[in-house]
């Protein structure tokens, strides 16, 4: 799921883009897709689905590393 907490997911509506994208996205495909690469390269610390979408967060809203780590 794109939106982890449930906390987080309370606050937001079904009109909220993460709610949406998180319906249209088939994450489980992409997670093992990662999952396995990332076991192919070494210690496996973070969740790569996690990294992942937080990569595409940063990217989306064009936020630096230190910016992407605050939000």
């Amino acid at each position: 799921m794109f939106l982890s907490s449930s906390s987080i997911q309370e606050r937001l509506d079904d009109d909220d883009q993460l709610v949406k994208l998180n319906k249209l996205i088939d994450w489980n495909s992409i997670g093992k897709q990662l999952h396995f690469l990332h076991n192919r390269m070494g210690r496996d610390r973070y969740s790569s689905l996690q990294m992942f979408k937080a990569l595409l967060l940063g990217q989306w809203h064009s936020l630096s590393d230190p910016g992407l780590e605050r939000s």
